[in-house]
């Protein structure tokens, strides 16, 4: 995966305006300098404005005044010096925006009122040094640039308006407990992938009715800010994109560093990210069991998901081939790819098509099995100084810039390596999401990190740095409402979803009692479709724990009851780390 600073092409301001015609040089200079370059017989010409209005016809003068207004409208919603980001579509009108408030009205109330939430300040926790770089990044310390009050949902709500329900709740009051199975591709029924397949079109063609994005061809010129609308999948790209553009520091691009990688956050942002995907796909077709695949590539030597069964086949040249489900996708914001624009080339509709030839980079390969077992060993979730030079850090290895034989020196391995491995779309950082590889390789990536923390619940606390954006109380860029980055360090029943087994699934009738840590088969089954559990390992039992405790999970009446319920126990005695992974894998 080529790093920003590897991709840095974008000519210095300077350069640009050596490329300009004169004409449009000139209109680059101050009026002074404008004047400066006038010839006397030119300057006495020039009329003043007064003279100039009054020589105009008051239909003129009507519409030079309402251009005026409209500039100065596009300028007060850019805030002059901030942009907006992934923003619900009702908090960008005029009013909320002068009010910094994101605090929707429901039922007459602000974010519902009692009983459903309520208009917080979200200034009081903010990172030791984003106050100082705030006013060079729109994003830092955010929503702080645009909005200092969100609302803050209570019991089981959620969302921007506190409308919608927790990760992990459903129904009318978010009165219902759910844990979905998110399942390895290749074990998707026929109905299952179809579903997916039809889910995503969906999400790629349907206009987002929540949200809008922001385009820019300059961060530094706000005449340039546009809004627009986007699919829902488009918004889901759009947000890595967004996060992923170096943060400005002192006026200059750091390239090193953004929002969601090379850093804490990068394991529990991507997590929000695919979370997002998940109940957006939800909301949109009407189906709440949906869950987000995953695919394991650490038992393959080649993408044996590339195919038009799956996520597509491609030609020599890396393009999709006819018959592929995703042939006709086309990737935004992959053109102009200056560090100081956001997704400009989709206002003017230079959109392309995705790219992919896997295996066709030299020196690149898909990360083994061994591999994930080598991350799986290191004890700390990060170590200072939290970026890519991390040493023995769990983070770091899994994003792939640790040596995962000695914990000390860089290396481009894993998470890394298989953006690389894919190529095309997928290998470039601010568009890697268009392609919908992305989300099933997250989602293992997600898998390893749940399963990390499995065995190490115990005093695991997310650290204090000082990365922009990427600090324990920092809100997660760029969602609304809040997510604070500690938050997402919790297993991934806390958001209502668990990861599936690559074993043959045990049916639920096949695993009755379950008491403590022990599991007994169900020896008065006599039904045809029973397994005989004849030979099944202890291991092999455990591989299921989680497909069972789905159905057990929603029988549970109050939090203090699934806080009890520990199905980790007896299996972590087998192996804390390989069984548990492989097991879940």
């Amino acid at each position: 995966m080529m790093s920003l600073e590897d991709q840095r092409t974008r000519m210095s301001p300077e350069d640009r305006r050596t490329r300009l015609s004169p004409d449009n040089q000139r209109n680059r200079i101050s009026p002074e300098d404008q004047r400066s370059r006038m010839s006397p017989e030119d300057q006495r010409n020039r009329m003043s404005p007064e003279d100039q209005r009054s020589r105009m016809s008051p239909e003129d003068q009507m519409e030079i005044i309402s251009t005026i207004s409209m500039i100065f409208l596009l300028i007060f919603l850019t805030l002059s010096v901030c942009v907006l980001g992934q923003f619900p579509r009702v908090c960008t009108t005029p009013e909320a925006l002068k009010s910094a408030q994101c605090c929707p009205e429901v039922n007459g109330q602000k974010c519902g009122g009692p009983g459903r939430g309520s208009c917080v300040d979200v200034r009081p926790l903010q990172s030791k040094d984003s106050s100082i770089l705030q006013a060079y990044d729109d994003r830092l310390n955010w929503p702080q640039c645009y909005f200092n009050y969100t609302c803050l949902c209570e019991a089981n709500f959620s969302g921007y308006d506190c409308t919608q329900c927790k990760f992990g709740f459903y129904g009318k009051n978010c009165e219902i407990k759910k844990i979905l199975l998110r399942k390895e591709i290749r074990n998707l029924t026929d109905e299952e992938r179809a579903n997916l397949i039809s889910y995503l079109t969906l999400a790629k063609s349907k206009k987002s009715e929540d949200y809008v994005i922001l385009v820019t061809s300059d961060r530094h010129d706000h005449d340039t800010y546009r809004f627009i609308d986007a699919s829902i999948y488009d918004i889901f790209s759009w947000i890595h994109h967004y996060s992923t553009k170096p943060i400005v520091i002192n006026s200059s691009f750091t390239s090193h560093r953004n929002f969601a990688h090379q850093g804490p956050a990068f394991p529990v942002w991507h997590r929000l990210l695919l979370l997002f995907l998940e109940r957006e796909i939800q909301r949109l077709v009407g189906d709440e069991d949906f869950a987000l695949p995953y695919y394991n590539w650490s038992k393959d030597d080649n993408c044996t998901i590339c195919t038009d069964e799956y996520m597509g086949s491609n030609d020599l040249e890396g393009n999709l081939n006819e018959t592929c489900h995703f042939s006709t996708w086309k990737a935004i914001c992959t053109g102009y790819n200056f560090e100081d624009a956001y997704c400009w080339s989709a206002t003017v509709n230079e959109t392309e098509a995705l790219q992919r030839k896997p295996g066709a980079e030299p020196d690149t390969w898909i990360p083994t099995e061994s591999d994930v077992n080598d991350v799986l060993q290191f004890h700390n979730y990060d170590t200072a100084p939290y970026n890519r030079s991390s040493q023995y850090s769990f983070r770091n290895a899994l994003e792939g810039f640790l040596n995962l034989t000695d914990g000390k020196s860089e290396d481009h391995n894993m998470h890394n390596m298989f953006h690389s491995y894919i190529g095309g779309t997928l290998s470039y950082v601010p568009f890697a999401a268009n392609d919908p590889i992305f989300f099933l390789h997250h989602n293992f990536i997600d898998k390893i990190f749940d399963t990390w923390m499995a065995a190490h619940l115990s005093g695991l606390e997310y650290p204090d740095n000082d990365q922009p954006g990427q600090n324990t109380t920092d809100c997660v860029t760029p969602f609304i409402p809040c997510y604070r980055n500690g938050d997402l360090l919790n297993p991934s029943i806390d958001f209502g979803y668990v990861f599936g087994s690559e074993f043959p699934e045990l049916k639920t009738d096949e695993l009755t009692t379950f008491n403590g840590d022990n599991f007994q088969p169900n020896t008065n089954n006599t039904s045809n479709n029973q397994k005989d559990l004849t030979g099944i390992s202890e291991g092999q039992i455990c591989d299921n724990v989680l497909v069972l405790f789905i159905y057990v999970q929603n029988s549970f009446n109050n939090d203090s009851e699934r806080s009890a319920y520990k199905p980790f126990q007896h299996c972590k005695q087998l192996n804390p780390l390989k069984s548990l992974f492989f097991a879940f894998s």
